[in-house]
C-alpha cells in the first residue's frame, strides 16, 4: 500500500529466495561454537535453538544484501543472481558471528534478569521493560547490522547500573529518560502497526546509547547523544 511497506517486503522476498538457492551453513556453524555459548542459546527467548539459529542465517543473509546496495533495485533474474553470488559468498562467517554475538547477548541478559528481583521497584520495572525491547524471539534478524553488536554492551550498562545502586544523579538521570520515552512513544503510536520507518526506530537505538552515557559513562557511546539531540530529533518526525 506505501513505498516503505513494498521496500520491506521486496527485501524480505530477497532474503527468503536467498535462504532457499543456497547453501545453508548451520551445521558447521553449530560445530563452531564453544560449550559457554551452546549454553547460553538454550536459555534464549526462541521457541527453541534451531528457531535461533535460523533467525541468525536470516540475519547474515539480510545484512548481506544491505550491505550490497538498494534491495528495491534488483529487478531480473540476473541481479538477483550477482545479488546471491555476492551475498553467499559470506553468509557462513556472517552466520557465525551472528551465533557467537547472541551467545554473549544472552550471558549478559542472564546475569542481569538474575539480579532484577533485588532491584528497586522503580529500577526493576524500568530494566525489565527495556529487556523485552532489546531481546525477544526474533531480536538477532530484527535488529539493524549497527546496533546488533552494541547489545552487549546495552545489557552491560544495565549490570553497570544495578552495581551503582540509587543515587540521585541515577534519579535524575531515570527521571531524563522517562520523560524522553513518553514521547518517543506517544510519535510511535502515531504510525500504524508493523516495523517502524528507520528514521523513527534510529532514535529509539538513541534512547539506549543515551542510557549507556547516562548510567555506564565508562563504557562509551557508539554516537555523540544527549538529551537535547534525541528532543531535536523527536520535534523532527
Amino acid at each position: 500500500a506505501t513505498a516503505a511497506e513494498a521496500e520491506r517486503s521486496h527485501r524480505a522476498g530477497l532474503r527468503r529466495l536467498i535462504a532457499l538457492t543456497t547453501v545453508d551453513p548451520t551445521n558447521g556453524v553449530v560445530a563452531r561454537l564453544s560449550n559457554r555459548i551452546k549454553f547460553a542459546l538454550a536459555t534464549s527467548p526462541y521457541q527453541n535453538v534451531p528457531g535461533l539459529l535460523a533467525d541468525a542465517r536470516l540475519k547474515a543473509i539480510g545484512d548481506g544484501i544491505d550491505a550490497a546496495g538498494d534491495p528495491f533495485a534488483v529487478r531480473s533474474a540476473a541481479e538477483f543472481e550477482r545479488l546471491r553470488d555476492r551475498v553467499r559468498a559470506d553468509v557462513a562467517p556472517a552466520m557465525q558471528r551472528a551465533v557467537d554475538a547472541a551467545g554473549e547477548i544472552l550471558i549478559r541478559h542472564g546475569e542481569v534478569t538474575q539480579r532484577l528481583p533485588g532491584a528497586p521497584a522503580e529500577v526493576r520495572a524500568d530494566l525489565t521493560e527495556q529487556l523485552a525491547g532489546l531481546v525477544y524471539p526474533g531480536f538477532i534478524a530484527a535488529t539493524p547490522a549497527r546496533w546488533y553488536l552494541r547489545l552487549p554492551v546495552y545489557l552491560q550498562a544495565m549490570l553497570r547500573r544495578l552495581d551503582a545502586g540509587s543515587s540521585a544523579r541515577a534519579d535524575q538521570a531515570m527521571e531524563t529518560i522517562n520523560d524522553l520515552e513518553d514521547e518517543y512513544a506517544e510519535r510511535c503510536n502515531a504510525f500504524p502497526p508493523g516495523p517502524l520507518p528507520p528514521e523513527v526506530a534510529e532514535i529509539g537505538w538513541l534512547l539506549e546509547e543515551l542510557r549507556v552515557g547516562l548510567f555506564a559513562q565508562s563504557l562509551g557511546t557508539a554516537v555523540p547523544v544527549s538529551a537535547k539531540r534525541i528532543r531535536t530529533a523527536l520535534v523532527a518526525l
